[in-house]
C-alpha cells in the first residue's frame, strides 16, 4: 500500500502499526509453528496472477471502446436514457414560434386600443367631418 501522498505523521504512526506486526508476528512464530502460515493470510489476499496476453487485449479493446463511447457520446448511461439528439432544436423552434405569435398579438392590441381611442377622441371634439367632391 502506497502512503506517500499521506501527511508525515500519519506515514509515521502506519510505519509504527506495520512495525509493530512485523514484532507480533515474529513473537507469535516463535511461540506456535502454524503462526506463519496466520501472518501470511494475516497479512492480506495475495497478489492476482500473472494475465493470459488475450485477456489483456480484450481488456485493453474494451477499454478503449469505453473511452471512444465517453468522448463522442459523454456519460455512457445519459445516451441511452436521455432525451434524443435534436429535440433541444425543436424545443428553440417551438418556444421561438409561441414568442413570435405572442408579440405580435399584443401589438395588434395595442394597436386596436389606439385606433379606439383616436376615434373616440374624433366623436367627443363635436366637429363633422365632411368629405367634399370638389375637382
Amino acid at each position: 500500500m502506497d502512503v506517500s501522498g499521506l501527511p508525515e505523521p500519519v506515514q509515521r504512526a502506519i510505519a509504527d502499526v506495520r512495525r509493530q506486526l512485523v514484532e507480533t508476528a515474529a513473537a507469535n512464530q516463535a511461540a506456535a509453528p502454524g503462526a506463519a502460515e496466520q501472518a501470511a493470510r494475516a497479512a492480506g489476499p495475495p497478489a492476482p496472477g500473472k494475465l493470459d496476453d488475450r485477456v489483456v487485449l480484450e481488456a485493453d479493446a474494451v477499454r478503449r471502446r469505453r473511452l471512444q463511447d465517453a468522448f463522442l457520446r459523454g456519460d455512457p448511461t445519459s445516451y441511452r436514457a436521455g432525451p434524443k439528439a435534436g429535440r433541444g432544436l425543436w424545443a428553440g423552434v417551438a418556444l421561438a414560434i409561441g414568442l413570435a405569435i405572442t408579440i405580435g398579438l399584443v401589438a395588434l392590441i395595442q394597436a386596436t386600443m389606439e385606433q379606439q381611442a383616436r376615434d373616440a377622441r374624433a366623436h367627443r371634439t363635436g366637429a363633422v367631418v365632411v368629405g367634399t367632391a370638389l375637382p
